[in-house]
Order: C-alpha cells, then structure tokens, then sequence
C-alpha cells in the first residue's frame, strides 16, 4: 500500500486537496504518481469535471429474422414508457434514460438500456431492471431473451461505444503547467511534451489499432481499484480515454478525458 499526494483537485462538488491510496507491487508507480500530484498541486489543481454517470446493460434477442427484428426494435421505442416504469419498480435509485442504440444484426436485436444509478455503481441494480423489461417482452411478442447481456453493454472488455457513449462516470480534467514547473518538477519542456504525446498516445495508438490513447491510465487505475476494493476487471473500461498536450508559450496546456471508469 502507497500514498499519493496532496493532489488538489478543482471540481465542481470536491474543491481541495486529496490522497489517492494505491495498491501495487510496483514501488516506482508510488513515487510516479506523487510525482505528477506534486507537479498538478503545484500549479493550482486540476480542473475536473464528470459529464456522464451512467450504466448500461444490453441483452441479446433473438428474433424470426429481419422483419421480426424490425418490430421488437420498434416495439420498444414505443413502449418506451412502460417500460421506464417497470425497470424503475425494481429499485429507488436507478432511472432508465432511453434505450439506445438498439442494434439490429440479421434475427438478432441488442438493446442497450441506459440508466441513472446514483451513487452506486449499479450493475446489480440495472442488471434486475433490464430483466423485468425483458420479462415485459416475452409476455408481449414471440421474441426469445438469449443472453442478459449481449456484450453490447460492455462490461470489462475494450470497446469503442464505451469511448463514444461512456460507461460509468465519464471524466474531463485539464491543467495548465507553468514553465518553470515543466522544467523543475518534470525535467522537461512543454514542447517535448507534446511531440511526444502527438507521437506515442495519438499516432503510435491509431496505427496500433489501440482504443485508449493515453500512455497507461490502467495502471493507476488499477492501484486504486485494488486498495480501495472495487471490482479490478472494471480496469479494462477505466483504461479508456484520451490524453491531449499543448504547448503555450512554454507553458504546458494538459488535459485527459476518461469515458468509462
């Protein structure tokens, strides 16, 4: 177990200085982290911001074929109502947003239900909503419910829509680094800083065929994770997202976005 910190953060509810604990076999991850909190407190803080909290579940239908697809499909943009209630009667907490995008492949249709959760992380509780719907469907029509998920969702495994749509609490957070820290505390220069950033994270993930372009979030993701009990597969989702850097008359501009953790 590792402490990192101080770490101000400037949010719109959490507005100071905070610790991350971190769970790792890897001493030099510690001293890494508490590298970059010293280098971010020392600036005046990060700007974070979560523009997305949701969770998501996705079942997997089977169908007759294509027409029939077509009309479970509409069946539940127009039972959309109905169906918001029933999925809300089985917990407090969540709300179902809107069902989308329902995907049609051949007699197959996986539509993504999207909900509100809350505090909590919600799997459990969306995972019950969505089979109440599902049991709404086989009173309804002759469509048969394969799977409860579909791997649309998509729960711990690397997908584009998770980047696009988000999963969790999708997060922004940017800095601007003064010069002299760049120089002081990161040994280097806003302009190094950015090729290397355009070159490895941007250009070297794209010809990769990768779908995080960021150096390794998993990492620190997963010391979290571990040190304060969450569900360690949720790294895969929480590895997701963008690193950007800009150099700004020396100064160093530096923002990442998370869409799924």
């Amino acid at each position: 177990m590792g402490i990192a910190g101080p770490l101000k953060i400037n949010g719109e509810y959490c507005q100071r200085e905070v610790y991350v604990p971190l769970a790792t076999s890897e001493g030099a991850l510690v001293a890494s982290i508490n590298r970059g909190a010293s280098t971010i407190t020392a600036s005046g803080g990060a700007n974070a911001r979560v523009v997305s909290d949701i969770m998501t579940r996705a079942p997997a239908i089977k169908c007759d074929g294509v027409s029939d697809a077509l009309k479970i499909k509409q069946w539940f943009v127009d039972n959309f109502d109905e169906l918001k209630s029933i999925a809300e009667s089985t917990t407090s907490h969540g709300k179902l947003l809107k069902i989308d995008p329902i995907l049609i492949v051949g007699s197959y249709v996986y539509p993504r239900f999207v909900f509100s959760t809350g505090d909590s992380m919600g799997m459990n509780m969306v995972t019950i909503a969505s089979e109440k719907i599902l049991d709404k469907l086989a009173e309804e029509t002759s469509a048969l419910h394969i799977a409860l998920s579909g791997n649309v969702c998509v729960d711990k495994k690397p997908a584009a829509i998770n980047v696009v749509e988000g999963r969790g609490k999708s997060v922004v957070a940017d800095i601007l680094i003064p010069k002299d820290i760049v120089n002081k505390k990161l040994k280097t220069t806003a302009e190094a800083m950015e090729e290397v950033n355009v070159a490895k994270n941007l250009i070297g993930s794209a010809v990769s065929g990768g779908l995080a372009y960021n150096a390794h979030y998993a990492n620190m993701v997963a010391a979290i994770f571990l040190a304060t009990g969450q569900d360690a597969a949720h790294v895969v989702e929480g590895s997701l997202g963008i690193t950007t850097a800009e150099a700004r008359d020396g100064d160093l501009y530096f923002s990442q976005i998370r869409g799924s953790f």
